[in-house]
């Protein structure tokens, strides 16, 4: 849902860039867990909003600055359960990482990395790996996760279908 990217204020609380269509939707949680490498724990959420369209947050034992420093680059999740069903239409941006994406032609671009949100909308970061032949030839592509590039996702099959041209 998101990461942590630093203190805010002196007493323990945090600021989080969200990697959700909706930034305000992390604030409603009551416990956040934060993964860091193969350490995970779930926090309980003392009291959270929005500030300057960013989730801020203060969890239970986080109680100075520099407490709240030492979680800068922490990922913050939600449980799975927790989340909101969502439209047949719709997909949670973590289902995408690992899938392969290909173009209307049939060309296989590479599997997604991650889904970046930019301040338009969010981007598919498309990496496709090298080949034995050809060790420098890996290829990265930033598609805009917009129905005018990306024209089906089927989860089952973790395949993704672009308007995208492989020299893009």
């Amino acid at each position: 849902m998101g990461r942590v990217i630093g203190p805010y204020g002196v007493r323990g609380w945090i600021k989080v860039k969200p990697f959700s269509e909706s930034p305000e939707a992390l604030v409603d949680y009551a416990r956040w867990w934060l993964i860091q490498g193969d350490s995970e724990s779930a926090m309980r959420v003392v009291d959270a909003r929005m500030h300057g369209g960013v989730p801020i947050a203060h969890l239970e034992g986080v109680e100075t600055r520099e407490q709240a420093a030492a979680l800068t680059g922490t990922e913050v999740a939600v449980r799975r359960d927790e989340l909101p069903e969502i439209a047949d239409d719709e997909v949670y941006w973590s289902d995408l990482p690992g899938c392969e994406v290909v173009n209307r032609k049939g060309e296989h671009l590479g599997s997604v990395a991650e889904v970046q949100g930019m301040a338009a909308h969010p981007v598919l970061r498309v990496v496709e790996t090298a080949v034995e032949s050809d060790p420098q030839g890996a290829a990265e592509h930033l598609i805009p996760l917009v129905p005018v590039y990306v024209l089906s996702v089927d989860l089952e099959a973790k395949r993704i279908e672009v308007d995208w041209e492989r020299d893009f």
